[in-house]
């Protein structure tokens, strides 16, 4: 089955085939901010199993992983899981 999804502003647009078989939390402030929420999950999927619809012009690329910018996490909020966390940027 396949799964529909899009960027935050919407210009880029894409279909998995699969469910992520990877994926971290990520606590940093613009994160935070971006999703309205304590933290943003983000997830991997293998390369065969992505297809842009749209937008792919516009792209540009990062790489963080695991629990990222705990340091900066928001304070009500505990890490509750076994993932390792950094501060900062994973190193």
């Amino acid at each position: 089955m396949a799964h529909r999804g899009s960027c935050l502003c919407g210009s880029g647009r894409y279909e998995i085939g699969v469910l992520p078989e990877d994926s971290y939390n990520c606590h940093c402030s613009a994160c935070r901010k971006a999703h309205g929420a304590a933290f943003a999950t983000f997830g991997f999927v293998p390369n065969d199993q992505f297809r842009w619809l749209s937008g792919e012009e516009l792209l540009r690329t990062y790489a963080p992983s695991h629990h990222i910018f705990v340091g900066s996490k928001a304070p009500w909020h505990e890490v509750s899981d076994s993932l390792s966390q950094f501060d900062e940027w994973a190193s």
